[in-house]
């Protein structure tokens, strides 16, 4: 019997930041080591930081190293973007048990939900090229799936399709623990859609459904794959080379393997098939434009500041998905509104725009903090733990870092 928390196919981690109790955040410890403050690079095996004080930088990492031991994750990595400074980037544990490699800030991580931050960004540029429009039916793309004609692109950006998520049956997970080495192709995944929900734009579900369709769509708009248009069209803009469509490209290694108790009998299981698709390509590529992708943390982080602070989007299309004033999709999930592809939520003295993800094995996050400018990126190998626990105290110290300076 597959656990509840896992029912939903992994996928289903929009708002990265929980409800953490206050007396959680307490214990987490801040490590303040020395160090000269220049505004030199450098870069060691576990850390790189580019125009950030080293004072700095060794604060970070010893935040996330202690919380990553403090925690019992088997290893994590994040990076910050810090405006008007540069990126650091920090890694900590053990990549692969059997080998004793370590993480660096080039292993690459399972982004799970993350990955429709990405795929929203892409359906953005397309319309922006012409090649879509946000207000297309589904069916000028896919006709004979249930309601095409009254679902728009819009509505499955901002999971207002009402379309039934594959990820709430059970089979559907099932059967990617039994065949974990089996490539899925899109037409397996949508065969487990249920009847619809509501009628497209009454209510707010989010479902991983919704973005599968939308690779289709890239698929059929652009006559391409999805790799090669989010290669072209977003991530060499973003100087983010370092993300992967699993299933349609390899993953290089260094990769992070993952652990995962499949059959609930308290022992974790190792996801991995052999190959530097992870968890394995089962479970990749049956998330596929919906939560398939693998990256690293600074990959992410870097594309995140080039989404929010930097030319990626047209300032009307960043206007339309960054817009939460619909009232469809508040308040569910602890969040303050999802927009296309990205949803709001505020932490203790944050306002933060971002998406999670989670997929058997990872739990990442996308956080651009808007008061700051601040942009992180953070993936661990525990499906269980929230990025919150180390997310917060690494932002708070570098916004601590930045009022020291005014």
């Amino acid at each position: 019997m597959l656990r509840p928390a896992i029912a939903r196919g992994g996928l289903t981690a929009p708002f990265s930041a929980g409800l953490i109790c206050v007396t959680v955040v307490i214990l987490i410890t801040c490590a303040c080591s020395g160090g000269s403050a220049s505004d030199t690079d450098s870069q060691t095996g576990t850390s790189k930081a580019q125009g950030v004080d080293p004072r700095l930088a060794s604060q970070l990492q010893g935040i996330l190293d202690k919380n990553r031991e403090l925690f019992a994750a088997g290893g994590a990595s994040a990076a910050i973007v810090i405006p008007d400074e540069g990126l650091w980037a920090g890694a900590s544990g053990i990549a692969d048990p059997s080998t004793g490699d370590p993480v660096t800030p080039k292993t690459v991580f399972a982004l799970g939900s993350v990955t429709k931050t990405f795929v929203a960004a892409l359906v953005l540029k397309l319309s922006e090229d012409g090649l879509l429009r946000l207000d297309d039916p589904l069916a000028r793309w896919l006709p004979h799936f249930p309601e095409a004609n009254r679902i728009t692109v819009r509505e499955l950006l901002n999971h207002t399709s009402g379309a039934f998520d594959v990820s709430e049956d059970p089979a559907f997970l099932e059967a990617q623990f039994a065949h974990p080495r089996q490539l899925w192709k899109p037409q397996r995944i949508l065969s487990y859609v249920g009847r619809p929900l509501f009628r497209p734009g009454a209510d707010w579900s989010y479902s991983n459904t919704n973005y599968i369709l939308l690779g289709l769509i890239v698929e059929k708009a652009t006559r391409s794959t999805v790799a090669e248009e989010l290669r072209r069209r977003v991530l060499a803009p973003a100087h983010a080379e370092a993300v992967y469509v699993q299933g349609e490209e390899s993953v290089p290694a260094p990769v992070m393997r993952s652990q995962f108790d499949v059959d609930s009998d308290g022992e974790a299981d190792d996801l991995s098939d052999g190959t530097t698709t992870i968890p394995n390509t089962a479970l990749a590529t049956a998330a596929w434009t919906a939560g398939g992708l693998a990256a690293t943390p600074e990959a992410v982080a870097r594309f995140g500041d080039a989404l929010f602070n930097g030319p990626l989007l047209a300032p009307a299309s960043l206007r339309q998905m960054v817009d939460f004033s619909a009232e469809l999709g508040k308040g569910r999930g602890g969040g303050l509104g999802y927009g296309l592809g990205i949803s709001r939520f505020e932490i203790p003295g944050h306002d933060v725009r971002g998406h999670g993800g989670s997929i058997p094995g990872f739990r990442s996050a996308l956080w651009y903090v808007a008061d700051e400018r601040i942009t992180i990126g953070f993936s661990w190998n525990d499906a269980e733990l929230d990025p919150t626990l180390v997310v917060q105290p690494l932002l708070d110290t570098v916004t601590e870092h930045l009022k020291g300076k005014n």
